[in-house]
């Protein structure tokens, strides 16, 4: 079974700036370089979720489309274009979002304006909650229809 990989604690890590995503608080644990979407980071719901399994559950499944793997394969920028073209996700437990919980995101293939990348998430204490995979569409800025 994979296990999580070895970075800092969230309130060691940097909160960049608007640390929130669509209500989500983010730590960045320190990266080699930089990119537009961070391959690994802390994530926690902001207010808190409660016991509802499947609140949870959609909470989980929502984050998990709101991050991307590919800016490890290319200089994705902000004016690129870039949208899901499929998406799919294990629960493998019913996730609780009561902590922190650590998304890894590993690029793994970019031809033809399409990209590929999987991703993990792990509870704070290292247990493998979900795991996904997702291919991308992706236009860089100059090719777009003006």
């Amino acid at each position: 079974m994979p296990t999580m990989p070895k970075t800092a604690e969230p309130e060691d890590c940097t909160r960049p700036d608007g640390a929130h995503i669509a209500g989500f608080e983010i730590r960045i644990p320190e990266q080699d370089g930089f990119y537009l979407y961070a391959p690994r980071l802390w994530a926690r719901p902001e207010p808190a979720l409660g016991d509802d399994k499947r609140l949870n559950a959609c909470a989980l499944i929502y984050l998990s489309d709101l991050h991307s793997g590919i800016p490890q394969l290319t200089d994705l920028k902000d004016e690129d274009f870039h949208t899901s073209l499929d998406h799919a996700i294990w629960l493998h437990r019913a996730p609780k979002l009561d902590d922190w919980i650590l998304m890894d995101h590993q690029g793994e293939s970019l031809a033809d304006g399409r990209g590929w990348y999987r991703g993990r998430f792990y509870g704070h204490d290292g247990t493998l909650m979900a795991s996904m995979a997702q291919e991308m569409l992706i236009r860089p800025a100059s090719r777009q229809r003006r």
